[in-house]
C-alpha cells in the first residue's frame, strides 16, 4: 500500500475494497495517512428495488409473487432472481413457500464445507448456538455460563469450532471475542438445516434452558423458518418438546402466557380450552350499555392479556378462529368494561387485511356472522352496539396496517380487492343493520355510523366499485330511518352527500332538497365572518379593504334578518343556535360574535323586547357564553337595576358579566358604593371570570384614589396563596401600550415591594414578559437592588439547567441608562457568585445574553467594551474573576473578542 501512495494520490490508481463493519476500523488505522478514502455502507436493497429487478428481468407483475419474492430475498438480489426463476418456470405461488432447495443451492459452497465435518458434532452445535443467539460475546459471562450449562461443554471447546467456521467465512469474528453469523439469511438456513432437517441438535435443550428468558430469540429464529421452509417438518420436530413445556408451565400463569405467545400454533386446542375454562370462572357483571360512548376515539394500545392471546387465532383455521371470537364475545359479556379493547381487537386483529381476498373474505364473514348471532336481533343491547361499531369499521373503503419488517416500522394503506365475495359481505352487513334499525332502537348509533362513513373513504386513491356498491345501501338507510325535520339528520346527510360529490359518486340528488333544513339560512348568516363578506365581490389586488364598511354590511344583514322577530322567534333562534353550538364546539367564535351583535341591534331598536329576550336567555343559563355590551343594559334600566338583573339569574359566567358592568359604567356615574363592590368581587371571583386588563380602574380613582393599589394587592396575594394563574389578571399593567403603565411610576413609588413581587410573578409565568425591559427599567429607578432580585429569581425559576437560550429579553434600554456600569457590574457579580450547585451550563455563556446588542447600535457596543475594560482593570489580579470574564469574552464575535484580548495583554 505504501508503494502505491504516490499513484493513488495522483489519481492514476483507485482501489475499491469491501470489508465487514467490525473490521473496518482496524483497516483504516493501517492505511497511510497520506491516502484519502471514502466510506460507503452497502445496505440490503429495498423491497421496491427487489420488485423492480424481478419485474424487469422476469416480467413478473403479480403483486403476490413480488411480495413473496421480496420476503425471501431480504434485500439480496441473487436470492430474488433465483426465486423468480422458480416462479417463472412453475407459475405457482406455493412453489416458493418452502425454499429449502433454493437455500441449498444458494449456500452450496458452505453446505459442502460443513458436510465435511458431519461427524463433528461440536462444529454443528456451534453453528446452532450462534444461529440462535445471533451474537456470542466471550466476555459476557452470563451468556457463556448458560451455554456451558445447557450443553455441558466448555466455551474453549466451542471456540475452536467457531474459529473453523470463521475460516470458512460462515461467521464473522471480532478480536477473537465476539462472533456472529455473517448474514441473517445464512443464520436462518443453518439453524433450520442443523436442528430441524438433520436433527443433530435437540431443540428441547434450547427450550429447557433458554425459555422464557430468551423468548425473543425463539421468535426471531422460528418466524423466518415457518415462512420460508417446510412448516410441517418444523411443527413435527417442535411438537413433543412444546407439549412438555406446556405441561410444566400450566401452574405458572406468566409462563403459560409466554408459551402461548411463542408457540400458539402448536397448542390451539389446549389454548382454547384453557381460556374457555378461565372465562367460565369469571363472575357476571351487569352494565347499562345505552350510555356507553362506543364511538369515541380509542387511544389505548394496551390490550387485555386474554384478548391478546385469543386474537392470535386470526391466523388459524376458520373453525378455531370462530371459537376464539365466541370466547372474546363471552368474555365481554362477563366483563363489559372491556368493550373498548374488544372493539380494537375485533376491528384491528380480525378486520379486513390486504390479502383477505385470497381467502374470499371468509374470515371477515365468520366474524360478522358470529357477532350477529350473539346480538339476538337487537335484544342484547351491549353486543348489538358492538356489532354496529364493528360494522362501521368494516365499511371503510381504505384500511391501514402497521407492521415491523426487519428493523423497519412499515405503515401501509390499501383498498380491499373488489370481488363478488366482498360485495356479498358488505351487502350482508347492510341487510343486518337494516334489521336492527327497523326496531326503532339504536338510531343514535345509525347517526354515528353514517356520519363516520365519509372518513373511511380515501382521498389519496380513486374511488372503486366498493364505494359505488355502498351508495344506495347507505341512502336506503337514510330514507328509512332519518327525519328531515331533525337538524342533526340533515347535517349528517349533507356532509355525506358533500363527500359523495367530492368523490364523483352518482346518486339521486333529490335527497339534497329533502334533507335541507330550514335552519340552514340562519346558520349561514350567523357564521358569516368579515373575511367571507370581503371575498363576495371581486376587487383589485391593490384595493385596500374597508373593514368598517364590511362590518356595517354584516350589521345591516343581521338587523334585516331579525327586523320582524317576536319573542317566540328569538326563542326559536336560540334553539337553532344550540344545535349550531353543539356542532361547532365551544370555539364557535363567529356564532358568538353574531349573537352579541344581534343583542346590540335589538337593544337600540326595541328596549322592552331586549329585556324580555335577555331574561329568557339568562333563564337558559347563558348557553353560548356571550360577551354582551353591558352599556346597552345600563342605558335601558340604569346601573343599579342592571346589577340586580344579572344577580337574579344563576349561570356560569355571572361573575364575568358583573365585571363587564363595572367596566361599562360611565365615569360620571361611579360612586364609592361601586368601588367597594368591585373590590369585593375581586376578592371572591375566579381568575377565569376577571378581565385581563385594568385600564378601566383609572376612572374609579376619582372616588377611591387607592383602588388600583388595593386591587393589585388582592391579585398578587391570591396569585401567591391560591393559584399562580391570577398573574394573567394583572400582567398587562407592565405592558407599555396600556394607560395604566403611563401612571405606573406613582404607584411604584407608593408600594415598591408590591410591584417588585408582581413583576417577579409575571416573570415566572410568561416567557417573553417585558421583552424590551421597560417595566424593569421603571422598577430599578426606584430600587437599584432589584437587579439582584431579578437575576436570582430567573436563575431559581428553572428546575433544570439554564443557559442564554432561556432568557429572551432585550437589554438595550438598560445599556442606554447613565448608570449602566453600576447595573451590569452587579449582574456580573451575582452570576459570578453563583454556588456550584446552581445548574448553569456555563456562567460566561449565560452572561452573554445581557451583552447581546439586539439593536446593533455602536453606542451600546462601545459601552459594553468600556464595561469589560473597567472589570478587567478592577480585578486584574484576581485570577478567578479574570478567567470568569474571559468565559464571557470567548462567546463574542471575533472582532470584539480580539479587542478584549489586546486589552488584557496591555
Amino acid at each position: 500500500m505504501n508503494i502505491m501512495v504516490k499513484k493513488i494520490n495522483q489519481g492514476t490508481i483507485k482501489i475499491i475494497a469491501t470489508i465487514r463493519d467490525y473490521a473496518k476500523e482496524k483497516l483504516f488505522d493501517k492505511l497511510p495517512k497520506s491516502i484519502s478514502y471514502y466510506e460507503l455502507e452497502l445496505k440490503p436493497l429495498s423491497d421496491d428495488s427487489i420488485k423492480k429487478i424481478v419485474e424487469k428481468e422476469y416480467s413478473i407483475t403479480n403483486h403476490l409473487y413480488l411480495e413473496r419474492i421480496a420476503d425471501i430475498a431480504q434485500g439480496n438480489p441473487r436470492l430474488a432472481l433465483m426465486a423468480a426463476s422458480i416462479v417463472k418456470k412453475q407459475n405457482r405461488l406455493d412453489a416458493i413457500y418452502d425454499v429449502t432447495t433454493l437455500y441449498d443451492e444458494y449456500f452450496s459452497s458452505i453446505k459442502k464445507d460443513i458436510e465435511i465435518f458431519e461427524k463433528n458434532d461440536l462444529l454443528l452445535l456451534s453453528v446452532a448456538i450462534i444461529s440462535f443467539f445471533r451474537i456470542i460475546d466471550r466476555e459476557n459471562t452470563q451468556q457463556i455460563d448458560m451455554i456451558e450449562k445447557a450443553f455441558d461443554i466448555s466455551i474453549d471447546a466451542i471456540w475452536k469450532n467457531i474459529e473453523e467456521l470463521h475460516r470458512l467465512e460462515v461467521v464473522d469474528m471480532y478480536e477473537n471475542n465476539v462472533v456472529k453469523v455473517s448474514d441473517q439469511i445464512l443464520s436462518t438456513y443453518l439453524f433450520y438445516k442443523t436442528v430441524f432437517v438433520d436433527k443433530k441438535i435437540n431443540i428441547g435443550i434450547f427450550l429447557k434452558h433458554f425459555f422464557p428468558s430468551f423468548k425473543g430469540k425463539f421468535v426471531d429464529a422460528l418466524n423466518p423458518l415457518l415462512s420460508s421452509f417446510d412448516t410441517n417438518l418444523i411443527l413435527e420436530v417442535l411438537r413433543e418438546p412444546v407439549n412438555n413445556l406446556w405441561g410444566e408451565s400450566l401452574s405458572n400463569k406468566q409462563h403459560i402466557y409466554e408459551v402461548i405467545n411463542t408457540f400458539w400454533f402448536l397448542k390451539q386446542t389446549d389454548i382454547l380450552i384453557y381460556f374457555s375454562e378461565a372465562i367460565e370462572q369469571l363472575d357476571n357483571v351487569e352494565i347499562d350499555a345505552e350510555p356507553l360512548d362506543i364511538w369515541k376515539q380509542i387511544n389505548t394500545n394496551q390490550t387485555d392479556e386474554i384478548l391478546n392471546k385469543l386474537s392470535l387465532f386470526r391466523h388459524d383455521s376458520l373453525e378455531n378462529m370462530k371459537i376464539s371470537i365466541e370466547l372474546i364475545i363471552t368474555y365481554l359479556t362477563k366483563v363489559p368494561s372491556k368493550i373498548y379493547e374488544v372493539i380494537i381487537v375485533l376491528t384491528k386483529n380480525f378486520g379486513i387485511k390486504y390479502d383477505s381476498y385470497r381467502y374470499n373474505y371468509s374470515k371477515e364473514k365468520i366474524l360478522i356472522d358470529t357477532l350477529w348471532n350473539f346480538t339476538e336481533h337487537g335484544k342484547n343491547q351491549l353486543l348489538t352496539r358492538l356489532f354496529i361499531r364493528v360494522c362501521s369499521e368494516f365499511l371503510k373503503t381504505e384500511f391501514e396496517e402497521n407492521k415491523m419488517k426487519g428493523h423497519n416500522f412499515i405503515i401501509s394503506r390499501y383498498k380491499p380487492f373488489e370481488t363478488e365475495n366482498l360485495q356479498e359481505l358488505r351487502n350482508d352487513i347492510f341487510e343486518k343493520l337494516d334489521i336492527l334499525f327497523s326496531s326503532g332502537n339504536f338510531l343514535g348509533d345509525l347517526e354515528n355510523l353514517i356520519q363516520k362513513y365519509p372518513s373511511g373513504i380515501s382521498y389519496s386513491a380513486d374511488v372503486s366499485n366498493v364505494e359505488k356498491w355502498d351508495v344506495q345501501n347507505i341512502l336506503n338507510l337514510i330514507e328509512k330511518y332519518f327525519d328531515s325535520s331533525i337538524y342533526r339528520h340533515c347535517q349528517i346527510v349533507q356532509n355525506l352527500l358533500k363527500s359523495f360529490d367530492g368523490h364523483k359518486l352518482v346518486y339521486d340528488t333529490s335527497i339534497k332538497e329533502t334533507f335541507k333544513h330550514q335552519a340552514y339560512e340562519l346558520k349561514k348568516l350567523l357564521f358569516l365572518n368579515d373575511v367571507d363578506i370581503s371575498l363576495e365581490q371581486p376587487r383589485d389586488k391593490e384595493e385596500k379593504t374597508d373593514w368598517d364598511k364590511i362590518r356595517q354590511i354584516k350589521h345591516d344583514r343581521l338587523a334585516d334578518f331579525v327586523k320582524d322577530y317576536t319573542l317566540s322567534d328569538w326563542l326559536q333562534l336560540f334553539d337553532s343556535c344550540k344545535l349550531f353550538f353543539a356542532e361547532q364546539g365551544r370555539d364557535a367564535y363567529n356564532l358568538k360574535s353574531s349573537l352579541n351583535e344581534l343583542f346590540h341591534i335589538i337593544a337600540h331598536k326595541n328596549e322592552t323586547l331586549y329585556i324580555d329576550i335577555l331574561e329568557k336567555y339568562l333563564e337558559l343559563g347563558d348557553p353560548f357564553l356571550l360577551n354582551l355590551n353591558m352599556s346597552d343594559l345600563i342605558k335601558i334600566v340604569g346601573k343599579e337595576k342592571a346589577f340586580e338583573f344579572i344577580k337574579k339569574y344563576s349561570f356560569q359566567a355571572q361573575e364575568t358579566w358583573l365585571f363587564n358592568l363595572f367596566i361599562a359604567i360611565d365615569e360620571s356615574k361611579i360612586t364609592s358604593k361601586e368601588a367597594e363592590s368591585l373590590l369585593e368581587l375581586y376578592k371572591t371571583s375566579s381568575y377565569r371570570s376577571m378581565p385581563s386588563h385594568l385600564d378601566y380602574l383609572i376612572k374609579y380613582c376619582t372616588v377611591d384614589e387607592n383602588i388600583f393599589l388595593e386591587i393589585m394587592t388582592i391579585l398578587v396575594n391570591r396569585a401567591e396563596n391560591e393559584d399562580n394563574r391570577f398573574v394573567d389578571t394583572f400582567s398587562i399593567i407592565f405592558n407599555p401600550f396600556t394607560d395604566i403603565f403611563k401612571l405606573l411610576d406613582q404607584y411604584i413609588y407608593s408600594d415598591i415591594v408590591l410591584f417588585k413581587k408582581a413583576y417577579l410573578f409575571c416573570l415566572n409565568c410568561e416567557n417573553h414578559f417585558d421583552y424590551d425591559m421597560m417595566a424593569f427599567n421603571k422598577l430599578i429607578n426606584f430600587d437599584i437592588n432589584f437587579v439582584d432580585n431579578y437575576i436570582v429569581y430567573i436563575l431559581n425559576s428553572h428546575d433544570k439547567s439554564i443557559s442564554s437560550h432561556d432568557i429572551h429579553n432585550d437589554f438595550s434600554l438598560i445599556w442606554k441608562r447613565d448608570d449602566y456600569q453600576k447595573i451590569f457590574l452587579r449582574i456580573i457579580e451575582v452570576i459570578y457568585s453563583l454556588k456550584t450547585k446552581q445548574l448553569v451550563w456555563r456562567k460566561g455563556e449565560l452572561l452573554k445574553v445581557f451583552f447581546i446588542n439586539r439593536e446593533n447600535q455602536g453606542e451600546i457596543e462601545n459601552r459594553a467594551d468600556s464595561l469589560i475594560k473597567k472589570y478587567i482593570d478592577l480585578y486584574f489580579s484576581d485570577n478567578k474573576k479574570i478567567i470568569f470574564i474571559f468565559e464571557l469574552i470567548s462567546e463574542f464575535k471575533r472582532r470584539k473578542k480580539n479587542s478584549s484580548y489586546i486589552l488584557f495583554h496591555r
